[in-house]
């Protein structure tokens, strides 16, 4: 694997594969509360496996001062890479609620960059966006690693993007 260094908000590495890593100078910690964010795979290839409907997964830290950092590994000519993002993921997937911690934009793109799954081989069924996403939370905190280990895609931890924040949306145990 490489390691993966970039400035620019998109660059081709020297094997051909490109990488989304923006600069990051907020290292500024405070509060963030994590998401994650998924969808369904677009691809009919990869969309099921064996039957099995597969999801897209990202990781959103949306800080206290309302800027947002999305961090998420992709296939790029069959190999997991890196991506960054200084907004909300688009394409209409659901965000579910993880934990609160405190931690610096930078810090994030560092993880990023660092991540050990960045340029291996991409499998669909055991090295993919998930593998990425979980590593990743491991990387930030043993707490956010626990509650993405515990997390299950129920309408209790459901949340919905609206404009510039992120609400919570209660279901069950309305009176």
């Amino acid at each position: 694997m490489k390691s993966i260094s970039s400035s620019s908000s998109s660059s081709k590495r020297g094997d051909g594969s490109y990488t989304t890593v923006p600069e990051e100078y907020d290292s500024s910690e405070r509060e963030a509360c994590f998401y994650l964010y998924t969808r369904p795979l677009d691809s009919a290839v990869l969309s099921e496996t064996n039957h099995v409907p597969l999801n897209h997964w990202a990781l959103v830290a949306d800080f206290v001062d309302v800027t947002v950092r999305t961090m998420e590994g992709n296939l790029s000519d069959g190999k997991l890479m890196p991506y960054y993002h200084k907004d909300y993921p688009r394409g209409g997937g659901r965000f579910y609620k993880l934990i609160t911690l405190r931690t610096s934009p930078r810090n994030l793109r560092r993880i990023t960059i660092n991540n050990p799954l960045n340029g291996s081989t991409y499998v669909a069924t055991s090295n993919n966006c998930q593998s990425w996403v979980r590593k990743a939370a491991e990387m930030i905190s043993w707490r956010l690693a626990d509650s993405l280990s515990k997390f299950r895609s129920t309408e209790d931890n459901l949340v919905v993007g609206i404009g510039p924040k992120i609400f919570s949306i209660m279901f069950g145990g309305r009176s």
